[in-house]
């Protein structure tokens, strides 16, 4: 179906306005079998990085009411998520609704008990 909307383009304007993306974790090129006979020959592979710390500073400000450095703790969730868009706000969330006390100087210990606690041990809730 990618391909013949493609090959469509040359016959039909309205095609043109038609782009399809492919989310997932496979290039292209990991996806053609045959070389002449594929729609994937056709695409781009677009890389897409997690968040850098200066990209996932405005979450630090969610976390101001909860801990006393917020800095810290954001660098310690971007170190357990390597920076994955939806796990570092969901571990950001984690921390501002945890019960666990967030101690000063402890920030690695707290937050990595609280991933043990409510991601890794409680992976299915």
């Amino acid at each position: 179906m990618l391909r013949a909307c493609y090959n469509k383009r040359s016959d039909n304007p309205a095609y043109q306005r038609l782009t399809f993306a492919l989310l997932g974790v496979a290039t292209p090129y990991d996806l053609i079998r045959d070389k002449n006979r594929t729609p994937f020959n056709i695409g781009r592979a677009i890389q897409l990085s997690g968040f850098q710390k200066h990209e996932a500073q405005p979450l630090a400000q969610g976390l101001v009411r909860k801990v006393f450095n917020p800095e810290i703790i954001l660098t310690e969730i971007l170190a357990w998520t390597g920076g994955q868009p939806f796990l570092t706000q969901k571990l950001c969330k984690l921390v501002v609704s945890s019960d666990l006390p967030i101690i000063v100087g402890d920030e690695a210990k707290c937050v990595e008990n609280i991933v043990c606690s409510r991601v890794i041990e409680n992976w299915e809730s």
